[in-house]
């Protein structure tokens, strides 16, 4: 069964690679949509031949990736598109990857997996225009959440260390962006939004992973530190920063 459909699958993916030779992110996104494909059927089979097959077209397929870097532009929300089916694929093929510790591929899997996914987050940070409202900052935080949905799912030492370098990282940019930033109501909203979609992320980790106390431990310090600058920006007056964070922690030693 599994041979009978790689034959139309396998030209169906050449055939857009020809189709579409200009477009690195069409071609690209074939070639990791049957890597998902192959990784399903690998399970289905527990056949590991298979699970080579997927593992070499998504390295093909995030090679393919690569050259669209150099004709993206801020502002082109159709490529966004292209680059959520390919981090959709990125992501359901981990989920479909058995007993990966105890399978050296499930580990070049997860590296390689990384690449990929750091190249989706890449392309959403070059397409989302930044401004100094935060829409990059929304992008990001929406892309932690997604990220961090599935990686809870995945029994994975690398797979881990990469979800506490995601939360780390994302909530430093925040703070670091806060100097180029609108502090007038609408943008603050933005920012806002973002920063709770991102922490949401993190509480959901921490709830379904057994390290993701430590990563709600730093998001929630961090959350802290970035509205009450927020905060002492809006009202400039220490003292109206000291209630907020009176008022925060009185609310979480409650809960």
């Amino acid at each position: 069964m599994v041979s009978l459909l790689g034959i139309p699958l396998s030209l169906f993916t050449l055939a857009i690679a020809v189709t579409f030779s200009e477009s690195p992110l069409v071609v690209s996104t074939a070639w990791i949509l049957e890597s998902c494909v192959l990784a399903y059927y690998s399970s289905r089979q527990d056949n590991r031949l298979i699970l080579t097959g997927s593992l070499i077209l998504l390295i093909i397929g995030i090679l393919r990736l690569i050259p669209f870097f150099d004709s993206v532009h801020s502002g082109q929300f159709l490529d966004l598109v292209p680059v959520t089916i390919i981090a959709l694929g990125l992501y359901f093929s981990l989920t479909f990857i058995q007993n990966r510790e105890d399978e050296p591929l499930g580990h070049v899997y997860d590296i390689f997996h990384i690449f990929g996914i750091s190249m989706v987050g890449y392309a959403v940070m070059d397409i989302v225009p930044h401004t100094t409202t935060g829409w990059s900052l929304l992008g990001l935080n929406l892309f932690l959440l997604l990220s961090l949905w599935f990686y809870v799912k995945i029994s994975s030492k690398i797979i881990s260390l990469w979800m506490m370098f995601l939360v780390v990282i994302i909530f430093i940019y925040h703070l670091m962006r806060m100097d180029t930033l609108d502090m007038t109501f609408g943008p603050v909203s933005v920012q806002l939004l973002s920063l709770s979609i991102g922490t949401y992320g993190v509480w959901y980790l921490k709830e379904n992973h057994r390290e993701g106390k430590y990563a709600f431990i730093y998001a929630f310090i961090m959350f802290l530190l970035i509205t009450s600058l927020y905060v002492n920006e809006i009202s400039d007056n220490i003292f109206v920063v000291t209630i907020y964070l009176t008022i925060i922690a009185t609310v979480y030693l409650l809960y």
